[in-house]
């Protein structure tokens, strides 16, 4: 198979026991189970696996224009250190989703954009792809309605503000959850 290129809003289901490399652009990458679980993101100069003949079936989703190969030979430094960062992010990621109620994760969740994700332009530090309210609900395992609700509020609060094309600029985030 050769280079692969998404569209945003395209979505491909990756092959079974195989690792890619991304070579550009922001994917969501998706366990699709008995419900569809969000396994992390991945960026440009990251490596990631399909699923194992274990795992139920993964799709990628291209939240920018992504370009992707699969790597049919042995890693070379550069990737191996993009799989190490691309699994701290999923581990971070996953922890999250298991934390509190849905305020808390919601919190949690843009610490680990801020964190992880956030490149900073000029003194404000935004998430460099497009993240609809849907997409941040599949994650989170909630409703868009709940996500509206909890983005809403930190919107009024001044602690985030959503630009036209859905970044998430994050302007100073509280040191703990609202209530």
């Amino acid at each position: 198979m050769s280079e692969v290129i998404l569209r945003r809003g395209h979505a491909l289901t990756l092959q079974r026991d195989t690792w890619y490399w991304c070579i550009e652009g922001t994917l969501l990458i998706r366990i699709l189970d008995l419900r569809e679980i969000c396994i992390g993101f991945v960026q440009a100069h990251q490596v990631f696996q399909g699923p194992t003949e274990q795992d139920p079936e993964r799709m990628c989703e291209a939240l920018s224009l992504a370009r992707m190969v699969p790597i049919t030979k042995a890693l070379n430094t550069e990737q191996i250190l993009g799989l190490q960062h691309r699994l701290h992010q999923t581990e971070h990621l996953m922890g999250l989703l298991h934390c509190g109620d849905i305020s808390t994760r919601f919190w949690l969740f843009l610490q680990y954009l801020e964190t992880h994700h956030a490149q900073v332009q000029n003194t404000d530090k935004v998430v460099p792809f497009r993240l609809t309210q849907a997409h941040i609900a599949r994650i989170l395992g909630v409703t868009r309605v709940t996500v509206t609700r909890l983005m809403k509020r930190y919107e009024d609060q001044g602690y985030i503000q959503r630009t036209l094309s859905h970044q998430i600029q994050i302007l100073n985030l509280p040191p703990e959850a609202l209530s």
